[in-house]
């Protein structure tokens, strides 16, 4: 799944009711009508009586586009950024946060302070200061797609929850009411709303939801067994909140859904009773660690199969913890392992992998210790280590996207499916021709999302070949240019009899070949024989040629 957001949607409202935020509408309509794609998305929005928000009316719509099924990214390998440090910096910063457009926020540590950042490729780091009167402590904790970053700063009068965007600056989401201590912010959706906990009027740390409307709000009767401790950790689009509260027998992880309440996440089979929710996606799937009578491994679960085990890296102590999860169901974390403690990507294909053994090139001078978010695309922010001791904040970019949707305009699928695109290997999707005018035509376009709007540099690979049992057939490949609304010919040639990868890279500027806003990227291949030829059969059995698609995918490099 992959969201995006669209600022035309007028024709789309369908009223709902009424949310502790403003009036709610639901969207349910067609790709094709928006995208020129083959699905249907719904969504929501919500219409904020705020006028501060009003100004941004990105943060209106969210969307989850389903193509059929919830788009599967395989990354092969991963580039690595270092973001650097603010300046001053005394080489030592945590990247906790990325939102789907690749910005990342963290703190940056200095000689006297540890500095909030908001990071982006085309400016770089971005020092977002204290608010009033703190001058020694801020970190940024998330940021959303529209660039509203969320975290901690310290004030005259404690450590208080901010909101920072580049228009207003850092602003003070305040306190819960009759407190006078402090709140910290974790968490914001792409509607703005912001959880984390405070302290309370009682004493106590306590679980918020903040919203534009109506401020810094408790998230009140979370456990039946709530000693007076809770912590609200991540919030989707949906409106979801997990987090954990603080009970006689150790942390609880709950889920709170704001039309059906809270309810505990359990355990795992051979858990102890302490457990913790540190992130949860928009289909509902959360994230974080339980103790078991082994150790802590981190957990995945969902409505349907309640709480997964997901183990640890070969060598470990029994320790894992998952701090991020996207909609694709790609979780990161940490886990000890036979060097140490290390960053890990899980995902249902592969499992627990040392993120450190997926970096292309096969290594690099930094060992990434933990890793904290992952987007859509699948870039993943973290830490890592050198070996002269400097830790800094990294930014972890798929550089191998495969496809994830396939759509024939002329032919048919004769064997295989769009997962044995992936990589190569003896799995293959097998398509045959249709015949159109005086000649046996395939098209079908594939489409992936980059994990950037403004690559360095884009190569589309194909790996292919075809039967041919009666003369040669010609292949063509094209890019869809969003600058110019049409398909680009990067490669023409004879189709190959054996297997063979045509790898393309297109000169000029290759921002042109993804769109702004959603950062599609879609290629178009097609083939036809170059004689005319007509083939007699009520059966349709003696096709001119058949084509073996392997491995498609891009290459992006930041």
């Amino acid at each position: 799944m992959s969201p995006f957001v669209i600022t035309h949607f007028d024709p789309y409202f369908v009223p709902i009711g009424f949310s502790n935020i403003g009036f709610v509408y639901t969207i349910k309509v067609h790709c094709s009508e928006l995208l020129d794609s083959p699905c249907d998305f719904f969504g929501f929005v919500e219409l904020m009586t705020d006028t501060n928000l009003l100004r941004n009316l990105a943060l209106l719509i969210f969307f989850i586009c389903y193509a059929g099924q919830p788009s599967t990214l395989y990354a092969q390998t991963f580039s690595l950024t270092d973001l650097g440090d603010l300046q001053g910096g005394i080489d030592f910063g945590y990247a906790y946060g990325v939102n789907d457009v690749g910005q990342v926020v963290g703190f940056s540590r200095s000689h006297i302070d540890d500095t909030a950042f908001f990071w982006d490729a085309a400016i770089g780091m971005q020092n977002l200061g204290f608010l009033p009167g703190g001058d020694a402590f801020s970190e940024g904790q998330s940021v959303n797609l529209i660039g509203q970053v969320v975290g901690t700063s310290d004030t005259v009068s404690g450590a208080h929850a901010f909101m920072w965007d580049s228009v207003d600056g850092m602003q003070d989401l305040g306190l819960l009411p009759g407190s006078n201590n402090s709140s910290f912010a974790y968490d914001i959706n792409n509607l703005g709303q912001v959880v984390g906990y405070g302290n309370s009027s009682t004493g106590e740390d306590r679980a918020f939801l903040w919203t534009s409307g109506t401020g810094m709000q408790e998230i009140e009767g979370l456990l039946p067994n709530d000693s007076g401790r809770s912590y609200a950790n991540a919030i989707n689009n949906v409106g979801q909140v997990v987090g954990d509260v603080f009970s006689s027998e150790g942390h609880i992880a709950f889920l709170w859904d704001p039309k059906d309440g809270v309810s505990s996440l359990g355990n795992l089979a051979n858990g102890t009773g302490s457990t913790e929710a540190n992130e949860i996606n928009d289909v509902g799937q959360i994230v974080g660690k339980a103790r078991t009578d082994i150790g802590s491994r981190a957990f995945l679960w969902d409505a349907i199969g309640g709480m997964q085990d997901l183990g640890d890296l070969a060598g470990g102590s029994d320790y894992s913890q998952a701090n991020g999860i996207n909609n694709n169901g790609w979780v990161v974390g940490r886990s000890e392992s036979a060097a140490g403690r290390h960053a890990f990507l899980w995902t249902a294909e592969n499992g627990m992998q040392d993120l450190n053994d997926l970096l292309a090139g096969g290594g690099s001078e930094w060992t990434i210790v933990e890793a904290f978010d992952i987007n859509a695309s699948g870039q993943i922010a973290a830490y890592g280590v050198n070996s002269s001791g400097v830790r800094r904040s990294l930014l972890l970019t798929p550089s191998s996207v495969p496809v994830a949707e396939l759509n024939i305009v002329h032919g048919s699928q004769a064997a295989g499916s769009l997962e044995d695109t992936l990589a190569s290997d003896d799995e293959h999707l097998v398509l045959d021709p249709e015949f159109l005018t005086s000649r046996y035509q395939l098209e079908f376009t594939v489409s992936a999302t980059s994990p950037t709007e403004s690559p360095s540099a884009l190569e589309f690979g194909y790996e292919s070949r075809a039967f041919s049992f009666v003369g040669t057939v010609d292949q063509e490949i094209e890019l869809f240019n969003f600058d110019s609304g049409q398909f680009e010919t990067v490669d023409s040639r004879l189709a190959s009899a054996t297997d063979s990868i045509v790898s393309v890279t297109p000169g000029g500027d290759p921002a042109r070949f993804v769109k702004a806003g959603t950062n599609a990227i879609r290629a178009r291949i097609s083939y036809q024989n170059s004689l005319p030829f007509w083939v007699f059969s009520t059966q349709n059995l003696y096709l001119p040629y058949r084509v073996r698609a392997d491995h498609i995918f891009w290459t992006i490099t930041p």
